[in-house]
């Protein structure tokens, strides 16, 4: 009889041990989730005030709705935060002037993108986590940038602008990173916490 209470004692304290295990997982997995929305919503907001410099044609570019649905970050073995972001929708707006010796155009523009992914390795350090350039990339499915008044001048001016999409490309990818760092700068103490 002994025995098998010392059995059943042993059994439950595996099994309350196991349980309390998978709790505190479950914790820091929850933990990981608000930081990890957190962090989209900070880089969110950094992208909606980042100033966009003019090109060409086309001035006052602002970037009025970023959507960033799916953010996680993942705990590595090394002491390392795994960041990623993927599915985001980038909007942005402005005004293109067409002007030529006897003609002055001045149409709204509006830049849609689609499919915007990111990737990043956050590192734990003795001043916090930190983001380092090299271990940071994203990537913009599509970009579509259009005048958004109607109009047969429009059309054409759309065609030019077809052109303007691998920039939009380029401006928008090489300010996620950038962004990304200053997001992770501002929560760096918050992320400490789950090292």
């Amino acid at each position: 009889m002994s025995q098998l209470c010392n059995a059943l004692s042993q059994t439950c304290r595996i099994y309350f041990q196991s349980s309390s295990e998978v709790i505190a997982e479950t914790r820091a997995l929850e933990k990981r989730a608000v930081a990890a929305s957190d962090l989209a919503n900070s880089i969110s907001a950094l992208l909606r005030n980042m100033r966009i410099p003019d090109s060409g044609p086309c001035k006052n570019l602002k970037i009025t709705s970023v959507t960033l649905p799916r953010s996680t970050l993942t705990l590595r073995g090394d002491k390392r935060l795994e960041w990623k972001i993927s599915g985001g929708g980038i909007v942005m707006t402005g005004t293109c002037r067409y002007k030529t010796w006897w003609l002055s155009i001045t149409r709204n523009l509006r830049a849609s993108v689609s499919n915007v992914s990111f990737k990043a390795a956050l590192v734990f350090g003795t001043g916090g986590v930190s983001l380092a350039d090299r271990d940071c990339s994203s990537s913009i499915g599509s970009a579509r940038v259009r005048i958004t008044n109607g109009g047969l001048v429009n059309w054409l001016l759309n065609k030019l602008l077809g052109l303007f999409d691998s920039k939009v490309k380029r401006i928008l990818n090489s300010a996620i990173c950038r962004e990304a760092k200053k997001a992770v700068a501002k929560a760096s103490s918050a992320l400490a916490k789950l090292g």
